[in-house]
């Protein structure tokens, strides 16, 4: 998915306040945080924990080596 592709699918759930469930690794750790999108803009995400007490992650899209992928919802198990 491109830069673009990405902010524009974050900015969608940060204006609906839809809840998120972010995963990813970066030099050897795991993280994950499921919580709301309160910022979004093409540079960078910051999404904070449901109970804003938890934890954030903060999401640069103008890095070289950055992943996105959102899954179908088909391919999310419950």
């Amino acid at each position: 998915m491109t830069r673009e592709e990405a902010f524009l699918i974050f900015d969608r759930l940060r204006s609906e306040n839809s809840l998120v469930f972010c995963m990813g690794r970066l030099w050897g750790w795991t993280i994950a945080v499921r919580g709301k999108v309160v910022s979004a803009t093409r540079d960078e995400v910051i999404l904070v924990s449901t109970d804003r007490q938890c934890g954030s992650i903060s999401l640069r899209l103008d890095m070289e080596n950055l992943m996105v992928r959102c899954p179908e919802p088909r391919e999310i198990r419950m």
